[in-house]
């Protein structure tokens, strides 16, 4: 569940004014839920202030801090959400290294483990548990940084060069010779599709 509010930075009044919107709504959230015999896990509960330019909370005093059952809040400025790594400044560099490390990882411990680098095997092996990680959520998280889609690309180019005969190619003519996309062009093909 999200409850989220744009704060109006006009006056100190009417950002305190805002904030205790949001309170009352947390609240009655917490009191409709309890009615129902529903429980909120407060450790799983944060706040994620998503900001352009640069906000004095200092200024704004204890309002800055949101409580649900007399628990206060932990402020983040990044945190998971289904699975996705969000920031502050609504990007996700974090998110794709942290899947970047993930799917190399499981590259390295599935070609240590395994001698046999026929073609066939490697992209059964490829795109049933690498390429799944890589591309989980890719409609939120691709916003189209070139350094991170290369970040990306790398998993997938170190992969292909562990093949039978494709060591020598070049990466076009690996993914050519192998019948794949590019990892930029399934995250536009995915797009498409959403």
């Amino acid at each position: 569940m999200k409850i989220y509010l744009k704060l109006r930075q006009n006056t100190c009044s009417t950002l305190a004014a805002d904030i205790s919107t949001c309170q009352k709504d947390i609240d009655m959230v917490y009191n409709v839920a309890e009615s129902w015999g529903l429980r909120f896990n407060l450790d799983m509960c944060t706040v994620l202030r998503c900001q352009r330019g640069p906000v004095d909370w200092n200024s704004i005093g204890a309002l800055q801090y949101y409580h649900m059952n007399n628990t206060s809040l932990s402020v983040e400025t990044t945190h998971k959400d289904l699975g996705i790594l969000v920031d502050s400044s609504l990007k996700f560099h974090s998110h794709i290294r942290n899947t970047v490390k993930k799917a190399a990882g499981l590259s390295n411990n599935l070609l240590k483990s395994t001698l046999c680098r026929d073609r066939d095997f490697m992209l059964t092996l490829f795109k049933s548990h690498i390429r799944p990680i890589m591309e989980f959520g890719s409609t939120v998280w691709n916003t189209g940084y070139h350094g991170d889609q290369r970040l990306l690309e790398s998993v997938q180019r170190r992969w292909t060069k562990q093949i039978n005969g494709l060591s020598k190619l070049s990466y076009a003519d690996r993914l050519k010779n192998l019948g794949l996309y590019s990892v930029k062009g399934r995250l536009i093909r995915a797009d498409l599709i959403k």
